[in-house]
């Protein structure tokens, strides 16, 4: 059996109620674990990296259900 247990999401967002907006989304889903907005800039200027880390389950409760 091959699950997978920890899901990652990267986004890219150019306002700050736009990456809030992406959060509150993810939110809907209970297995969120990890969330984080980063400003950030480069030489085209300001934007917002949005960080969603999802846990689905642990290596044990697949291995207790079987």
């Amino acid at each position: 059996m091959k699950r997978q247990l920890i899901f990652k999401e990267q986004w890219f967002a150019t306002t700050k109620k736009e990456a809030e907006e992406i959060i509150e989304e993810a939110m809907e889903d209970k297995h969120i674990v990890k969330r984080a907005i980063t400003e950030k800039s480069n030489r085209n200027g300001d934007y917002f990296q949005v960080d969603i880390e999802f846990k689905y389950n642990t290596a044990r409760g697949l291995m207790e259900v079987e």
